[in-house]
Order: C-alpha cells, then structure tokens, then sequence
C-alpha cells in the first residue's frame, strides 16, 4: 500500500518544519511507500523557502506552489490531485490532529473509500478547546450541514481527512476553495456513493487560527449552493 500526505500551508513558517518531520517520522513505520506533499497557498512569509530545503534533503517531499492565496480547498485539492499514493491524507500544519491518528483510520481502509477525523463523537478527545464563541458556532455550523445539505456526519470540518486514489473524481470536479470544500467533498461522495467512516481522534486547537465573520457568511451560502449542485 501507498500513501502520501498532503499539507496545505499558508503563513506557516513557523510550524511547517515540524509538521513536515513528524509526519515523516511516523510513515517511515507504515507498511508501504508513502510521499509528503507541502502545498504553499501562497505565503508572503517563508513558508515556501523552508518547504524547498525540506524537499532538497527528503527526496519523498515534494513542494507545490500556488502562485496566490486561493484558500485551503484549493491547496488541498493541487495536493490531491498531484498525490500518487492509493490513500492521500491531507492534515493542517499546525499539528492539531498529529499523523499518529491515521492509526484509527488503518481499521476502515478495506472497508471505506473515505475516512473523515470527528471532534464530535463521544470517543473523540479534545486537549485543547476552541474559545467558546467559536466552538458554538462550529456546532451550529454543523447543525446547518444537517439541514441545509442533509449530511449525516458530526464534524464535516476536522482537518484530517483520508481518501482513496478511487475517489479523485471528486477532487476533479470540485469547485470551492473556502471552507465549504470539506462539504461540497462530502455531498458528492455520498451522492455517488462513496463509502464515508466518520473516525473518532485526538485534537487541540491552535489558538493562532482566526475566523472572519465576513468569511462565515460565505461559508453559509456555499451550503446552499453545494444542495442545488447534488440535487440537479
């Protein structure tokens, strides 16, 4: 079995090294090949600089450039798309999910075409939580991918998420670079039929991360966009 790892990254030149090693460290204990791949979306910092003297040095590391910030879809979808492994994972830089928690999803692999990381199962373990302002509207950001879209999962917008090299059709066809992207993925591969395991892990939330309310807005007429889509 292969594998690559996709990390989309904006502005991280802070945690881009050690994200990059510490997803390096556990593949080299997977049963297969595996690949890393640094997508920069972007970044007016060294985030770039760095990824390319991780590539220089790990042959198994590659670096993709965007040449303007278009958002985490579109950095996560250049990375999919690029991705040779039979499983892409793709997970933020910050570490708020660590690569150590794909052990959860190894269980679903035969079984599942995609396997989405939840912080809202009753297993999940949350170290550090978001402020409460934002954890609230997440859940009602939740509730209203229920309603809107009629998705079936608890947690649409972990950052962790594996997909089989099956299921790259959905990347090809994918449309929106906010935050959405996680939904309209979602909609899609249960429209077609894709098998989804929503997996319980461990998470902390990075406390550098900022949300614009002008963004949310957006996010939620993306939902209603993402429903006509999969109804037509």
């Amino acid at each position: 079995m292969t594998y690559s790892f996709i990390i989309p990254a904006y502005n991280e030149e802070k945690t881009i090294r050690a994200a990059a090693e510490r997803v390096r460290s556990y593949a080299e204990g997977l049963d297969g090949d595996f690949e890393i791949i640094i997508v920069d979306d972007g970044s007016s910092d060294g985030t770039a600089r760095i990824a390319s003297e991780l590539a220089e040095a790990e042959p198994r590391l590659r670096l993709i450039r965007l040449p303007e910030n278009r958002g985490k879809g579109a950095a996560v979808k250049a990375g999919m798309l690029a991705a040779t492994g039979e499983w892409r994972i793709f997970l933020d830089a910050d570490l708020s999910t660590l690569p150590e928690e794909f052990e959860w999803f190894r269980t679903h692999l035969a079984s599942h075409d995609i396997i989405i990381g939840s912080r809202a199962l009753r297993e999940s373990r949350v170290l550090i939580h978001q402020p409460f302002l934002r954890e609230y509207s997440g859940k009602l950001f939740n509730l209203a991918v229920k309603t809107i879209v009629g998705l079936p999962f608890h947690d649409t917008q972990c950052g962790f998420k594996a997909f089989h090299a099956r299921t790259i059709g959905l990347f090809e066809r994918q449309e929106l670079h906010g935050w959405a992207f996680d939904v309209e993925l979602l909609a899609n591969a249960v429209k077609r039929g894709f098998r989804v395991a929503e997996v319980p892990i461990t998470w902390r939330n990075d406390p550098t991360t900022t949300v614009k309310t002008g963004a949310a807005l957006r996010t939620v007429g993306d939902l209603f966009r993402i429903r006509r889509r999969i109804q037509n």
